[in-house]
């Protein structure tokens, strides 16, 4: 209860010992109770000014801390995705590319650009944005996917070869993105087959997870890369969202029709 002289004056003072480093503070019972004060079981403990900025000081250090402990993770799990270390970026080099396949992350994709557009850096980044909102995915270089895609098909011995890749490359993850897609990439028949067999899946419906097709498209890449054109155009046009990055006016502009969504 309070004595007469409190409720006449409630900033009474009284000394008390800062609970953290014991030096002694004077502290009025107002303000105790309404900033200076934290409660710890029963009993009530005051810090001097000196020691909350202190204790600010290492809330903010132990956030920076956790902050790239958590960087240094995703780091290693984009990497382990298959992003090559030098794409692993934490931040967009081009934002407008980076921005552009995440606002279209739920859709099927087809992005063309030059060299040095920001494709790989951008997927890179897409890749690190998926993981942190607990997606699972798988990157792929195009080159690379037809060295497994030869090894599969060399293995006569296993006959089921062809639809454990198919179903690794479609039912793994959530998203496979294939980067290099066009003008990096020497193609073949058995390299058409594979890409159009995949795009099929994708119109069919058999191919479970988004897929992202990077590369720098020019006018007859859809026919050397997955084979017949017309057939192929019109896969993509109806599942696949595809757009060209324009750096000259930094955007990116749509090609071959809206794909579903």
């Amino acid at each position: 209860m309070n004595t007469p002289e409190e409720k006449e004056n409630p900033w009474v003072t009284f000394d008390t010992q800062c609970a953290r480093c014991g030096k002694t503070i004077e502290v009025t019972t107002l303000k105790s109770a309404l900033e200076l004060f934290e409660r710890r079981g029963m009993e009530y403990t005051a810090k001097c000014s000196e020691c909350y900025d202190l204790e600010d000081r290492e809330k903010e250090q132990e956030e920076e801390r956790n902050h790239y402990s958590e960087e240094a993770s995703l780091d290693e799990s984009v990497i382990s995705a298959g992003v090559r270390p030098a794409y692993a970026v934490r931040k967009p080099i081009i934002p407008y590319v980076a921005d552009w396949l995440l606002a279209h992350r739920g859709e099927n994709i087809l992005l063309t650009g030059e060299t040095g557009t920001g494709k790989s850096t951008s997927a890179g980044y897409l890749v690190r944005e998926l993981i942190r909102d607990n997606h699972t995915v798988s990157m792929y270089y195009l080159s690379e996917l037809f060295d497994e895609w030869r090894k599969v098909r060399c293995d006569h011995d296993d006959p089921f070869a062809i639809k454990a890749f198919f179903l690794r490359l479609e039912g793994k993850n959530e998203y496979c993105i294939i980067d290099e897609c066009a003008g990096k990439t020497v193609n073949s028949d058995s390299s058409r087959e594979m890409m159009f067999r995949l795009l099929e899946d994708i119109n069919s419906g058999a191919c479970p997870c988004r897929v992202i097709l990077l590369g720098n498209f020019f006018k007859g890449s859809i026919a050397d890369m997955f084979g017949d054109e017309a057939p192929s155009m019109r896969r993509i046009r109806e599942n696949f969202t595809c757009g060209r990055i324009v750096p000259s006016r930094k955007n990116i502009t749509p090609i071959f029709g809206e794909g579903k969504k």
